[in-house]
């Protein structure tokens, strides 16, 4: 049997929306309510699909040149040499994919999606099966909130985290503390 080769390559923005205003993370200003996934799909010869979202890269430059970069990790690559594998479990990244794996984290998750595919597993096969029969949600859009309505300090945060409770999450993430982007002067 041939090898799955990677085809094609695409870049598909999508509108994304949240139930209240996020702000600031690591990277960016306020978020916002809305803002644009960048999903990225890479089609083997068989037409099957591995999907992720790169939205980090795309802070970098036009989709354009997003492609370009995408395209030359991915397109004419075997299948199965992205990830090494061995007796079902992955044990690191494929030849030549680590370098590509360190700088752009989400292609990780492309390769799973893809193999796994491929395959005819789950990504959860490929990590070696199941370990719980359920992983518990929790809420993550407390990140960086005291700077929404500074004035309100922690009590933003404790405010938001009452209120998530209150919708009905079991926990939530908060993130404390700031990078250096956003310390004063």
């Amino acid at each position: 049997m041939a090898s799955e080769v990677i085809t094609s390559v695409t870049v598909t923005p999508i509108p994304s929306s949240y139930r209240k205003e996020l702000g600031k993370n690591a990277y960016i200003d306020n978020i916002g309510t809305q803002r644009l996934e960048w999903v990225v799909r890479a089609r083997s010869s068989s037409g099957a699909e591995g999907i992720s979202i790169a939205n980090r890269l795309m802070r970098d430059g036009s989709v354009e040149s997003m492609l370009e970069h995408i395209k030359g990790a991915l397109l004419g690559r075997e299948v199965d040499q992205l990830l090494e594998i061995s007796d079902g479990v992955v044990t690191g990244a494929g030849p030549g994919m680590e370098k590509w794996y360190f700088r752009n984290g989400w292609m990780t998750i492309l390769a799973f999606d893809l193999v796994g595919k491929v395959r005819g597993v789950s990504a959860i096969d490929l990590l070696g099966g199941r370990k719980h029969d359920s992983v518990p949600a929790y809420d993550t859009t407390l990140y960086f909130q005291y700077f929404l309505n500074p004035e309100h300090g922690a009590l933003q945060v404790g405010d938001e985290a009452a209120q998530a409770v209150a919708d009905g999450w079991r926990a939530v993430k908060i993130k404390l503390g700031r990078g250096g982007r956003w310390m004063l002067p």
